[in-house]
């Protein structure tokens, strides 16, 4: 059992301001700064090179164009590593030629293929070139795989990554292939069992698909995006995918797309210290950056081609221009939004002081438990506020009834900003068991809210002289209960105080008893055993759950004490057990008497025994082996 010791960090106020003056200071502040820098900012641009505008346009849109591409055909690597788990776990076989196995295989492939929208061929290969699979057609349909009969010859064409060795980390492109003048670009991951490959897991993504993530990423960044080979031959293009319905490449001086056709004459523009240092190059056509022609930012995108492709973007300088234009309109929009900002920041500085003011109030006296006098907090009509309200109220509402589960005494103590009483130490402890004799039995006759209503008096009853004496409860066991002294806070006289509650307890007991007598109901009868010695206190428990308790054999004798209560109870209405550690302790009481030297079930060595109530006898009395 995981003993977890929870610590509390107290800090010093040096400074305080109120809400109102933080956000007039703080809001304006801010909004000055940023409109400050915005003007700044806009100015420089007047009057720095453009290119440091590119720089920054360069990096944001090729990284993203990057990073959406990796995103889409992680969908193809996620698709093979589904299908190796399969097959690890036997739940896809690849070497069975019935019909049932190669429908249940089948459909497989088809609940991946569907969940993974970029793949368009989902196949699986044996280590003899026989493969079978699904492919997506543009519709959506599943059709025919429109490739060759499985063979050694097709399996390293498509693969193209073989040796695949076992344990392979990553799933492994392998060269594009070129089928019914469509362009494939394919993944590839073992399918293992025990150590050893039986076959491989191959997922192809179409040309069509390469052009609707690119002409989607041209799109998003509202420019022409584009991919080419290692020998300039176009593979994608974001305005013209329709250029590749009959031809899975283009050479760049044949596509048609004039402007990116100057990209062969491109002068290479060395002054980008950013792009350059992030492996991009950018070019310009034209005859400078100020008039016509366009700016083109290019990067390697390796991983799909046994040489790099070259994923680029292309737009007219004239936007350049016009993003200048942007940042000042901006810088006086900025402008504009500081005088009303900082106006705005009066009002509703007063319109949210207020309220949290209130909460605040609230959430102290929640942390020191007064609860009694509290006012719903009232509505509001900014969200968050009325959230906070709202949270409170509740908050409320379950404190309330988290108090009927602990004592607030013993919640206000773990609470506090200095407290070590949830930290577990060992101490000595005095501890108290009771049990109502004969219950079940006696709940036979009872219906279920008969029964909770006569638990529930019982152990109001037991409770109020449990905590009159400083006591703390541990918990209910059935129509038991289990209560200690001496923590969380230390108590000198914890012996003394847990003999006198226990007193009182049967006292009080037997004026119930005499009260049922006259409405003509049996009396109960109770056992209660009282032990003091070292344990273990704190918070025990595991992770998310813990209860403050009690660890160590000096409970296991406390409870012995109650159930030894049985052998001397007799026709009596209560027996009060407490062992000669506990006599001793609270001074000899002489309302205990002793019964002598007793053996509990389960102990080998005799304990001392002090007794109240029950038949007294001391027949059972041993002689002395073990003094305690």
């Amino acid at each position: 059992m995981a003993l977890k010791e929870v610590t509390h960090t107290t800090s010093t106020k040096s400074f305080s301001i109120s809400l109102r003056w933080l956000m007039i200071l703080g809001f304006g502040s801010l909004v000055g700064l940023s409109v400050g820098l915005v003007l700044f900012m806009s100015v420089a641009t007047n009057f720095s090179n453009t290119i440091s505008l590119l720089n920054d346009r360069a990096v944001t849109l090729i990284d993203g164009m990057e990073r959406s591409i990796r995103t889409e055909t992680d969908q193809a690597e996620r698709a093979v590593r589904a299908l190796a788990i399969l097959y690890e776990e036997e739940n896809l076989q690849i070497g069975a030629l019935d019909q049932t196995s190669d429908n249940n295989r089948q459909a497989v492939l088809k609940s991946i293929i569907v969940a993974t929208p970029v793949v368009e061929a989902l196949l699986i290969y044996d280590l003899e070139g026989r493969r079978s699979g699904v492919f997506r057609t543009p519709e959506g349909s599943f059709g025919p795989i429109p490739f060759a009969r499985g063979n050694d010859d097709e399996l390293n064409s498509l693969l193209s990554v073989n040796p695949i060795e076992t344990g392979a980390i990553e799933p492994l492109w392998g060269e594009p292939v070129v089928l019914n003048n469509t362009l494939y670009h394919n993944v590839g991951y073992p399918l293992e069992r025990n150590g050893k490959i039986y076959g491989y897991a191959v997922a192809a993504i179409g040309q069509d698909t390469m052009n609707r993530i690119i002409t989607g990423l041209g799109r998003d960044n509202e420019t022409t995006a584009f991919i080419l080979t290692a020998d300039n031959k176009v593979l994608a293009h974001s305005r013209i995918p329709q250029a590749f319905d009959d031809r899975s490449e283009i050479s760049l001086d044949e596509f048609p797309d004039a402007a990116l056709q100057q990209l062969a004459t491109a002068r290479k523009l060395n002054d980008f210290a950013i792009t350059n240092h992030q492996n991009m190059t950018v070019y310009e056509s034209g005859n400078d950056l100020r008039r016509s022609g366009n700016v083109f930012i290019t990067r390697e995108l390796s991983g799909y081609s046994v040489k790099p492709y070259r994923l680029g973007a292309y737009f007219p300088k004239t936007e350049v221009g016009t993003e200048i234009q942007r940042a000042m309109a901006s810088a006086f929009a900025g402008l504009a939004a500081l005088a009303l900002a900082v106006l705005a920041s009066f009002f509703l500085s007063r319109r949210l002081s207020r309220p949290m003011h209130k909460i605040a109030k609230v959430a102290n006296d929640f942390s020191n438990l007064r609860l009694d006098n509290f006012s719903p907090l009232p509505s509001s009509r900014i969200r968050e506020i009325d959230e906070q309200s709202k949270a409170m109220n509740s908050m409320h509402t379950t404190l309330i009834e988290f108090s009927h589960y602990v004592p607030r005494t013993l919640v206000k103590r773990l609470m506090a900003p200095d407290s070590s009483a949830a930290r577990s130490v060992e101490r000595e402890i005095t501890i108290l068991f009771a049990d109502i004799v004969g219950f079940t039995s006696m709940s036979e006759d009872l219906n279920a809210t008969e029964t909770a209503s006569l638990l529930n008096s019982h152990f109001t009853m037991l409770c109020r002289q449990i905590t009159k004496y400083h006591g703390t409860l541990d918990k209910f066991i059935g129509d038991g209960l289990m209560a200690f002294w001496g923590a969380p806070d230390a108590d000198n006289d914890q012996a003394a105080n847990a003999l006198n509650a226990a007193r009182d307890i049967v006292e009080i007991f037997e004026q119930n008893n005499a009260k049922r007598n006259k409405d003509g109901l049996p009396p109960l009868r109770l056992r209660i055993g009282i032990h003091t010695g070292r344990v273990v206190v704190g918070n025990i428990g595991g992770d998310g759950r813990h209860n403050y308790t009690l660890v160590g054999d000096a409970v296991n004798v406390a409870h012995r004490l109650e159930q030894f209560g049985r052998q001397h109870i007799g026709d009596a209405n209560y027996i009060i057990l407490a062992s000669g550690i506990t006599w001793e302790a609270a001074g000899k009481p002489q309302f205990l008497q002793p019964i002598g030297m007793q053996k509990l079930r389960g102990r080998a060595a005799l304990i001392k025994v002090y007794a109240m109530g029950g038949t007294m006898e001391s027949e059972n009395q041993q002689p002395a082996r073990h003094s305690g």
